[in-house]
């Protein structure tokens, strides 16, 4: 019984108390940022890709459309394949490779494609796009479970899930601006080192106990402060 207790109370301590508590805690911002950062080049690959390929690879429409079933398995597939990982690497060992292979991707795919004019490596560019999508998918709500417990942690992925819906918005709005698309694809991938640099800081175990200890303490220091303020305007 005694046993049972103490799991219980780990467990207790370890979940986050509540959704209001963990959408303003730092974890939640950590995780939006790392989404956003990770996802915002493959979102603007796949949606420049076919009028790249169309004009510097001259492919037809035949093989553009065979080249985006290619995708469509890359991303079914890389989804089950990055959940077997997770059985075996933690969530920071995954997305460090994941942010690795958009930085690589980011930085050397006007260069190197422009430089090779080869389907093959062009491909193979869009290949990884389409799988770190399927990646992103799959590893993000087993890290909200895992850092917010599973009740919090379930009802914060869908506000995780807005932030790949707005770095899909901010590939729209951002091509507005630079017309050289070596600069864009420069930007993404400076995206992909911010949140590279953040998954650096991210604890994906957060002491929720502690930090309603401390949540606690700055409450009654400002309701301290109230009193101490309103007891000199009377005086």
């Amino acid at each position: 019984a005694e046993e049972i207790y103490r799991l219980s109370r780990e467990i207790q301590e370890q979940a986050c108390p509540s959704f209001t508590f963990g959408i303003t805690s730092k974890t939640f911002l950590m995780l939006g940022v790392m989404s956003f950062c990770c996802s915002i080049y493959n979102y603007f690959l796949l949606l420049c890709w076919k009028k790249i390929f169309q004009s510097k690879l001259k492919m037809s429409d035949k093989d553009l459309s065979f080249l985006l079933t290619v995708g469509a398995v890359a991303n079914s597939s890389f989804r089950i394949i990055s959940g077997v990982l997770l059985l075996k690497l933690t969530f920071k060992q995954i997305y460090f490779c994941l942010v690795s292979i958009i930085m690589i991707g980011a930085f050397t795919f006007d260069s190197v494609v422009s430089a090779t004019m080869s389907p093959i490596i062009g491909s193979v560019y869009l290949f990884f796009a389409f799988a770190g999508l399927g990646t992103m998918v799959t590893i993000f709500p087993t890290i909200c479970v895992k850092a917010f417990g599973s009740d919090v942690g379930s009802k914060l992925y869908p506000c995780i899930y807005l932030c790949f819906s707005l770095s899909n918005l901010t590939c729209y709005l951002i091509p507005s601006y630079p017309t050289d698309v070596e600069v864009m694809f420069y930007i993404f991938g400076g995206f992909a080192m911010v949140g590279l640099l953040t998954a650096l800081l991210f604890d994906p175990e957060p002491s929720w106990h502690q930090a309603m200890v401390e949540q606690a303490h700055k409450d009654h220091q400002r309701l301290e402060d109230a009193k101490r303020a309103g007891s000199v305007a009377k005086k």
